[in-house]
């Protein structure tokens, strides 16, 4: 079980301004018996939380009101059923958002001024997201993947069969073809002709067509903005048809070959990985190459104390910050200084999930990598716009 989480939504969330925020991550379990601790670990995490609410001094009924969503999830059985590698518990006053999400997140507690959203960002860089669609005429699956796993997206408003799709052309049809004879009956020969389904090859593509088409309008809905590629899986037939119909302007040309139908979503990961993944390194490796010209032209550096007002200002292009650490200070915007100390105190943040925060704001790209693939094994590397 996955649930959906786009850069967007992920941009709207580090919008927010009402504080304080707490963010919980911890690693899940799909089966097995540690499936029955999952709930025990995030019960004790929202003690912890409460905790540091109270130490922040936020009136304990407010408190519980902002931890009690996640609360209400720990006592659901059926909830742990149901899960994939990872939960991120974002919570305040006004929302409350839980996502199942296929990274195995270390156990993390933060009341912040903002959502620490660096433990999700790996799934938008290299190792991240993308989306598998296999398409037969009896079947649509949308598939969502990272290197390591997959999951299956539920379709809501998409006809996952051709017989479906033309079920509504039909009726549609049918309005139209009566509202025409009616028009025939009141003015002359001015009733509509219509031709049927199957009558040969060209109509049949054609039929393919307007499924696809719908399908496609489906898709878009779901996926939003989203510029993760996807790889299409499918009968040789098929694939340029849907090709002609997709308006996702990150489709791939190439797609999984063969029918989806007798491939488990584990088989199409496997086959669909090996398509994505020579793109997203060689996009990696770029960014890479990047840094290194633009700290030869001082466009670029390594140092905390220069990102961080850079990324508030918006001059920040591509930042790779270190997951799995952070590095705790403050930053003041009415005098752009930036203090770093060797442990968290009263308000003070995670300075690299603000750089990331701040960088995806700014519509610059992150990656979240581990340190000892950052340039130099710094904390932060970052190309700046100017």
């Amino acid at each position: 079980m996955n649930d959906f989480l786009s850069k967007h939504r992920l941009k709207e969330l580090l919008q927010t301004n009402q504080r304080p925020c707490v963010s919980i991550y911890m690693p899940t379990h799909r089966k097995g018996d540690q499936t029955q601790q999952d709930p025990i670990r995030l019960r004790n995490l929202l003690d912890s939380a409460a905790q540091q609410l109270q130490d922040a001094d936020l009136r304990r009924p407010l408190a519980a009101k902002i931890l009690d969503p996640a609360r209400r999830l720990a006592a659901d059985p059926v909830y742990w059923q149901h899960q994939s590698d990872g939960l991120a518990a974002l919570l305040n006053e006004d929302s409350a958002h839980i996502h199942r999400l296929p990274l195995q997140f270390e156990e993390l507690v933060l009341v912040s001024d903002q959502f620490h959203v660096k433990p999700i960002l790996p799934l938008f860089n290299s190792d991240g997201r993308f989306y598998i669609l296999a398409l037969s005429q009896n079947e649509v699956r949308l598939l969502e993947a990272t290197k390591h796993h997959v999951d299956e997206l539920a379709l809501n408003d998409v006809p996952t069969s051709l017989a479906d799709a033309l079920w509504y052309d039909d009726r549609e049809r049918q309005l139209q073809q009566h509202a025409g004879a009616e028009a025939g009956r009141q003015g002359g020969d001015q009733g509509v002709i219509f031709h049927g389904h199957g009558i040969g090859e060209d109509d049949h593509k054609n039929a393919i067509l307007r499924f696809f088409q719908q399908v496609d309008r489906g898709v878009r809905a779901i996926l939003n903005d989203e510029s993760l590629p996807m790889v299409l899986a499918g009968v040789d037939y098929l694939q340029p048809i849907y090709h002609q119909a997709s308006s996702y302007p990150h489709l791939m040309t190439r797609g999984v070959t063969g029918n989806p139908e007798q491939l488990s979503p584990e088989a199409l990961h496997q086959q669909a990985w090996a398509i994505v993944q020579p793109s997203f390194q060689h996009e990696c490796d770029k960014a890479m190459r990047r840094f290194q010209t633009a700290s030869a032209h001082e466009l670029g550096s390594k140092r905390i104390r220069e990102i961080v007002p850079a990324a508030h200002a918006g001059r920040v292009e591509t930042v790779f910050t270190a997951v799995g650490e952070q590095c705790w200070g403050d930053f003041d915007p009415s005098t752009y200084e930036v203090s770093v100390t060797a442990s968290p105190g009263n308000g003070q943040q995670d300075l690299l999930n603000d750089i990331a925060a701040q960088t995806l704001l700014g519509d610059g790209q992150v990656y979240a990598l581990p340190r000892q693939e950052i340039p130099d094994h710094a904390q932060a590397a970052a190309i700046f716009r100017y």
